[in-house]
C-alpha cells in the first residue's frame, strides 16, 4: 500500500523549505548547497519545491528575512534596556549583531555574498535585511531625537543612511578578508579599524552628534568579524578541496 503524501498548508510548507535550506546554508555554505540537497532534506519533489520558490536565490532571500527577524528578537534586551542612552544602544547593537552572526555561523553565507558573481543576489539580501532593520533603528533614533540626544528630523531616513554607510564598506571588507586570508592579520585589523573610525564619524554627522560621540573602534567589532570571516573562508576552501 502506497504511503499517502502529507498535504500541508502553503505557508507551513514554505516555512519547512526555508528552515531546511537555512540549516544547509549555515553548515555547508550557500554556494555548496544545491536544490537537490534541499529536496533530500525536505523529502519533497522538485515540482513541490518550484511550486513555492522559483530558485535557490529566492529561498535564500526568504531565509535571510526569517533569520534577521530572529536576530532582532534576540537583541530585544538591548533595544528595550532603559539604562542605556541611545548612543550606547546603537553601539551595543552593532556589537551584538556581530556576535550574533558568529553564534549562528552566518559567515557561511556571508563569504559567498562577498563574491563578485553574487553582487546582484547580495543586493537583494541587503534590501530584505534593511526592510527588517530600518524600523528598529528608526525607533531608537526617534527616541534620541525626542530626548535631545540626536538631531535627526527624519528618523527613518537617518536609519536608512546609517545602514547605507555600513553596507558601503563591503569593498573594503572584501579587501580586508583577502589580506587576512593571506596571513596579513595585523594589516587587515588596521584597515578594519580605519574603516570603523570613518563609519563612526559619518554616524555622528547623520545623527547630528558632536564629533567623536560614537566610536565603533572601541567595540572590538573588527576582531570579532575578521576572526570569524577568516575561519569561514578557510572552512569553505577546505570543503571545496575535499
Amino acid at each position: 500500500m502506497m504511503k499517502r503524501r502529507v498535504v500541508k498548508p502553503a505557508t507551513e510548507r514554505k516555512a519547512e523549505i526555508v528552515d531546511c535550506a537555512l540549516a544547509l546554508f549555515l553548515t555547508k555554505g550557500y554556494a555548496a548547497t544545491t536544490i537537490a540537497d534541499i529536496l533530500a532534506r525536505t523529502r519533497l519533489s522538485k515540482g513541490a519545491f518550484y511550486h513555492h520558490f522559483a530558485s535557490k536565490e529566492d529561498v535564500l532571500e526568504a531565509a535571510m528575512e526569517h533569520l534577521v527577524g530572529a536576530g532582532i528578537a534576540a537583541m530585544r534586551d538591548v533595544v528595550d534596556d532603559e539604562h542605556l542612552n541611545e548612543v550606547a544602544r546603537l553601539e551595543r547593537l552593532f556589537v551584538r549583531f556581530a556576535e550574533w552572526q558568529n553564534e549562528i555561523n552566518l559567515d557561511a553565507i556571508n563569504v559567498d555574498m562577498l563574491k563578485p558573481e553574487n553582487a546582484a543576489l547580495s543586493l537583494r539580501i541587503k534590501t530584505s535585511i534593511d526592510r527588517a532593520v530600518v524600523p528598529v533603528f528608526s525607533r531608537i533614533i526617534e527616541r534620541g531625537t525626542r530626548s535631545g540626544e540626536f538631531d535627526a528630523p527624519d528618523p527613518e531616513l537617518a536609519a536608512e543612511m546609517l545602514l547605507f554607510v555600513s553596507s558601503a564598506r563591503e569593498p573594503a571588507v572584501t579587501n580586508i578578508l583577502k589580506m587576512a586570508a593571506r596571513g596579513q592579520i595585523d594589516d587587515a585589523m588596521k584597515l578594519a579599524e580605519q574603516q570603523l573610525a570613518v563609519q563612526s564619524k559619518m554616524m555622528d554627522r547623520i545623527l547630528g552628534l558632536p564629533p567623536d560621540s560614537i566610536d565603533l573602534t572601541k567595540t572590538k567589532i573588527s576582531q570579532i568579524r575578521i576572526t570569524a570571516l577568516v575561519a569561514a573562508t578557510r572552512k569553505a576552501k577546505t570543503k571545496r578541496k575535499a
